[in-house]
This record gives C-alpha cells, sequence and structure tokens, in this order.
C-alpha cells in the first residue's frame, strides 16, 4: 500500500535517499543538508517547487541528512527483530518516537525501514485502520463480523464463513 524508504544510520545522525516525486509542494521546517558534502542546499522555510526540486537532482543530490527528530514520527515498514533470538522488537506500523528510536538503534541496527507517508500527499489511513484492528487472525475477524450482523446467535466458523460469503459472493 506505501513505499518503503530507509534511513541510514552515519555516523551521530542518519541519511535518507532524496526522492523529489514525494517532497513536491512541502515546505522545508528545517534546512536541507547534502548527506555528502555537509552543504545547505535548501534553506528552512522554503516552499519545494518542482522547479527547484528538478535543480537538486541536476546538480547531483543523492541524500540528505536527517536528525533523530526528522525520523520521529515515521512509521516501521517492517518489523525490528533479533536475529538470532527472533525476539520481535518491534512490529511493522509502530511508530518512531523517543522511546522506540533508542531500541532501534541499541540493538544495532543501522537501516530503519520506514512506510512513505509523508501525510500531505500520502496519509496514514490504512496504517492506522489496521492498527486499530484488534483481529489476529481470520477466524477472529469473521466472528466479529457475525456478532454485528447477527447478534445474540453464538458463531460457528462454518456459519461465520457462510454468511460472510452471502454477503459478497
Amino acid at each position: 500500500f506505501y513505499t518503503k524508504s530507509s534511513y541510514q544510520r552515519d555516523g551521530d545522525g542518519s541519511r535518507i535517499p532524496f526522492q523529489p516525486e514525494t517532497l513536491k509542494g512541502a515546505k522545508t521546517l528545517s534546512d536541507m543538508i547534502d548527506a555528502d558534502t555537509g552543504e545547505v542546499v535548501v534553506e528552512s522555510g522554503k516552499k519545494l517547487n518542482p522547479r527547484l526540486l528538478r535543480q537538486l537532482t541536476e546538480k547531483g543530490l543523492k541524500a540528505l541528512k536527517a536528525t533523530n527528530d526528522d525520523i520521529y514520527g515515521n512509521y516501521l515498514a517492517e518489523d525490528i527483530v533479533n536475529a538470532a533470538t527472533g525476539e520481535i522488537y518491534l512490529e511493522a506500523g509502530d511508530e518512531i518516537d523517543e522511546k522506540t528510536l533508542p531500541i532501534i538503534l541499541s540493538a544495532g541496527f543501522d537501516e530503519i525501514p520506514v512506510l512513505g507517508i509523508d501525510h500531505i500527499n500520502v496519509g496514514a489511513y490504512i496504517r492506522n485502520t489496521l492498527s486499530a484492528d484488534k483481529n489476529e487472525n481470520r477466524q477472529d475477524a469473521l466472528f466479529d463480523i457475525y456478532r454485528v450482523m447477527r447478534p445474540g446467535e453464538p458463531p460457528t466458523m462454518e456459519s461465520a464463513e457462510a454468511m460472510f460469503n452471502s454477503l459478497f459472493f
């Protein structure tokens, strides 16, 4: 449903690939800094119009420097899992904030995969719906639908499936 990009740890900060198509129409909240040269390429408060983004692309801008504040508010695109033990530190869709970022960094992850949600062009609607849905499997979801459609009747897997299929097929 969403594109994916990754913040990569780079010394004391991070870097993210420059993706002009996702920045079109946005206004910079802080200076945009070239991750390779350290040069300020766009000053804070400036609107990113197509002409400016094309100029940055032509100059060869590949990646932007990012601080921890830039990472906060993004959503994980993948589970953060300890490869040795299988322990899940954080799940896909979890929001990165002041509590979760130290968990990721202390676990030794140098790359943080995030969903391509910018709240300007792409909203978090599907992610929010999935996080609000507390059903863990298909059976729980069918039973919830059955209870709403036929309150008072105890659901069985067969009756719930038959009722659901009759709604759509």
